[in-house]
């Protein structure tokens, strides 16, 4: 088990994948706010879906997410990386059930602002599920 900072921010440096989070955050809120504008300008109906933490087939192996490098590393039989202190926790949401969530998001009746949309269930830290690969 190997532990490290966020994968982006190894080459950049702890304080600038801070950096980068925040300037994130103020972009989505910067779209999600042009989309509300826009639907109270035009009256056009929208949805704002906020996806977190999906995998499936096909995934780039080099994008970085915890998925996709914990999958690669096992397979390679490398160490697996646990990011910050490995304590944690996120929500995987398979593709298809992503699917699902944004088509049943579309049929919606009625605009009630960004919807966060993942599995409910919170998986195990990143540290208990690297232990349990030993």
């Amino acid at each position: 088990m190997i532990r490290s900072s966020h994968p982006r921010s190894s080459l950049t440096g702890e304080r600038k994948s801070q950096r980068g989070a925040q300037l994130l955050r103020r972009g989505q809120a910067r779209r999600e706010s042009l989309a509300v504008s826009y639907r109270e300008q035009s009256g056009v109906d929208i949805r704002i879906a906020r996806i977190f933490n999906t995998y499936g087939p096909k995934m780039d192996v080099d994008d970085g997410r915890v998925v996709s490098n914990f999958i690669a590393q096992a397979l390679s039989g490398k160490p697996l990386t646990v990011y910050g202190d490995g304590s944690q926790t996120r929500s995987f949401c398979y593709v298809s059930d992503m699917v699902e969530a944004l088509v049943r998001l579309m049929g919606s009746p009625a605009y009630t602002g960004p919807t966060n949309l993942g599995n409910p269930r919170r998986d195990p830290s990143s540290r208990s599920r690297a232990s349990s690969r030993r």
